[in-house]
């Protein structure tokens, strides 16, 4: 009973900053490209209606794919995460051939994961199309041939964020009413920044200006 405890408020509590940072991170993008935002803002009222009067629901925002795309995007862009500590269990020799003992303690950073041009063409550049496949579907988890998952904010394996999926649903509800109900608007022309802490923060203060949406009638 306390390690389910323990894990519950690692979930509740732990998030709290993680996706408020994202958050920040998230309205800074709309703001500066107004056609995603568009683009998400119109999702939003086909699925909710234009008053918003349909539950938000699970099935609901699994029907989100383009608001899915932008989030799995920021998360590739900005993993709030940025590195994570591991500690090797047995000894292993890696793909390229460097050999890791056992008792080593290794570093995993996503945002270098992320941002490599092996990877992704234009790694720093925020597309949230390049998730789109070539009959129009989603691939939200693109791999390399070799099966290496290309995309992992909340790290892989038995060590997983216990909270990923709550974050993942909450993260889609607030962009996705959000989008619905307000504009953003930024004079920002570059993106601040990075203040790598424990969260990869923005180094600078993000300025955003939220006006309401017109409702179309």
């Amino acid at each position: 009973e306390k390690e389910i405890r323990d894990e519950l408020v690692t979930m509740l509590l732990a998030g709290h900053d993680t996706t408020a940072v994202t958050m920040s991170w998230a309205t800074l993008y709309l703001g500066m490209h107004p056609e995603i935002a568009e683009e998400l803002a119109e999702e939003a009222e086909e699925l909710l209606g234009p008053d918003g009067s349909k539950p938000l629901t699970l099935a609901t925002m699994r029907s989100m794919h383009k608001t899915q795309r932008f989030l799995r995007e920021l998360m590739r862009m900005r993993p709030p995460v940025w590195e994570m500590q591991r500690e090797v269990v047995r000894d292993e020799l890696l793909p390229s051939g460097a050999k890791v003992e056992a008792g080593r303690i290794i570093l995993i950073s996503p945002y270098v994961h992320h941002h490599k041009s092996s990877h992704f063409s234009e790694p720093d550049s925020f597309k949230p199309s390049r998730f789109v496949t070539a009959d129009g579907d989603s691939d939200l988890n693109p791999t390399t041939p070799s099966g290496t998952p290309l995309v992992i904010p909340f790290g892989l394996g038995s060590r997983t964020c216990i909270g990923a999926k709550f974050a993942e649903w909450e993260l889609l509800a607030l962009i996705s009413t959000l989008c619905q109900r307000f504009t953003f608007k930024t004079a920002m022309e570059q993106e601040p920044s990075l203040l790598p802490l424990a969260i990869l923060k923005p180094a600078q203060t993000i300025s955003i200006e939220l006006a309401m949406r017109e409702r179309k009638p």
